[in-house]
């Protein structure tokens, strides 16, 4: 019974996550400056999570360290990360949001809930009521099993 559950939730999960991705922004729409996705969820991870360990944050970004290493030369180079060194080994690096990739991410948020509110106004209350619950309700059950 276990099995067939979660074989139903992979199954919707698929089904599912174009619809997210097509629903979250309007395709004709692209978010100014405009970033590669790995760069906005790296700078979301290090909102939510502080200063990470490359080596971590790849993990997080769910990326090889060589993708990682590529992402986060974009992001410093435009002044959306900091790189610091572990003082006690060097060969460790920390990647901390700068000031500027705080901004942009409130930025980005400030255009999404346009975009995404255009779409969802479309929707009934009672509607709405019920997607914010469940979502919730996924959000709060994804979190128990990403760490």
């Amino acid at each position: 019974m276990k099995e067939e559950k979660i074989r139903e939730l992979t199954r919707l999960l698929f089904q599912t996550a174009p619809a997210f991705r097509k629903n979250y922004r309007q395709p004709h729409v692209a978010l100014q400056p405009r970033l590669p996705h790995h760069h906005i969820f790296c700078l979301v991870i290090l909102r939510q999570n502080g200063d990470l360990r490359m080596s971590a944050l790849a993990e997080k970004l769910c990326v090889s360290s060589q993708q990682l290493t590529r992402i986060v030369n974009d992001l410093q180079r435009q002044g959306y990360v900091l790189r610091k060194p572990n003082p006690e080994n060097r060969r460790v690096i920390h990647i901390s949001l700068s000031p500027t990739g705080l901004n942009l991410l409130e930025q980005y948020y400030i255009q999404s809930c346009q975009q995404v509110g255009q779409r969802l106004e479309l929707l009934p209350e009672e509607d709405l009521d019920s997607l914010l619950y469940h979502l919730q309700t996924i959000a709060a059950i994804l979190h128990k099993i990403d760490d």
